[in-house]
C-alpha cells in the first residue's frame, strides 16, 4: 500500500505522521535562539523524499509557563529567511492573551524547503525543557 496519494502536484500522506524528534510526549524544549535546520528525510525516517520544495505541517505547542511568559515557535524555509509558520502561545513581549499553560494550540501551513528539501526552527520557552513541540507533516511537493 502506498504510503501517500499524489493530486495536483502534491503528495499528500494516507496517514499523516510526527516528525522524529517533534512528538508528542518526545523531547521538551528550552529555547532554541538561533535557526536550526529540520532533516526532514531523517526526521521521517525516509517518508519524505530528500528535494522537495514544499511541505504541509501541523505545527502544535504547549508549555508549562505560557500564560506568563513569551513563548513560540517558527519555521522557516532556511536559516536566512524570515518565518512562515508561527504558533504563539504565550504573552508576546509581556503583552497578552496568553494560553493557560500546558495548553496544545496548533497551527497548519505550508512552509517552502530549502535546496535541499529542509526547513529551520526556532524558539522561546518559558524556562528550560518546559515547551513542547509537535510537528505532523501531512503532504509535500516535488520539485
Amino acid at each position: 500500500m502506498p504510503i501517500y496519494t499524489r493530486t495536483t502536484g502534491w503528495c499528500w500522506f494516507n496517514s499523516p505522521f510526527f516528525l522524529n524528534s517533534f512528538d508528542i510526549g518526545g523531547k521538551k524544549y528550552s529555547s532554541v535562539l538561533e535557526q536550526t535546520v529540520i532533516d526532514l528525510h531523517a526526521e521521517s525516517n525516509g517518508r519524505i523524499p530528500k528535494g522537495i520544495c514544499a511541505i504541509c505541517l501541523q505545527l502544535g505547542a504547549r508549555d508549562s509557563g505560557s500564560s506568563s511568559n513569551n513563548c513560540w515557535v517558527n519555521l522557516y524555509r532556511d536559516p536566512s529567511s524570515l518565518y512562515v509558520l508561527q504558533r504563539n502561545i504565550g504573552t508576546y513581549n509581556g503583552v497578552g492573551p496568553a494560553l493557560p499553560d500546558n495548553t496544545w494550540s496548533q497551527e497548519q501551513g505550508i512552509v517552502p524547503c530549502d535546496g535541499d528539501g529542509n526547513i529551520s526552527f526556532r524558539c522561546v520557552a518559558s524556562g528550560t525543557e518546559t515547551l513542547d513541540i509537535s510537528i505532523i507533516a501531512v503532504g509535500f511537493a516535488e520539485k
